[in-house]
């Protein structure tokens, strides 16, 4: 069950904290934040994943979500965001904040540690 912080940080790492390859995964939320479904966005090379933020907006849309929140994975192991990971929370952030859908985190993941933006303060305002 997804309804804790920990609970979603751990599924994420068994889920793709030891892929070889990025991916990007969105994780589909109602109004009350329960789970309506699990993702995969994009899947990448071994250091990057092209994202498209207007897929990721329409299946939001389809799935009639309140919210939602995103997570890849850095095959290296470390969990630091890269400058895009940033440019790219910030244009998920305000697209979807045009047609009233959160954005509530962006989790970088490995193996045994992740990364919330939410949780150091670096979710768009």
């Amino acid at each position: 069950m997804l309804d804790a912080p920990q609970a979603v940080e751990d599924y994420l790492k068994w889920l793709i904290g030891n892929r070889h390859n990025e991916v990007f995964v969105t994780l589909f939320l109602d109004i009350r934040h329960c789970l309506i479904t699990v993702d995969e966005s994009a899947k990448g090379s071994l250091s990057r994943v092209a994202v498209y933020p207007r897929e990721i907006v329409r299946r939001a849309l389809s799935l009639n979500a309140a919210s939602l929140i995103v997570a890849h994975n850095h095959p290296s192991g470390g969990v630091t965001p890269s400058a895009s990971d940033r440019r790219l929370t910030r244009l998920l952030h305000e697209s979807l904040a045009l047609i009233d859908i959160r954005l509530l985190d962006h989790l970088v993941v490995a193996s045994n540690e992740v990364f919330s933006f939410s949780r150091q303060g670096w979710m768009p305002g």
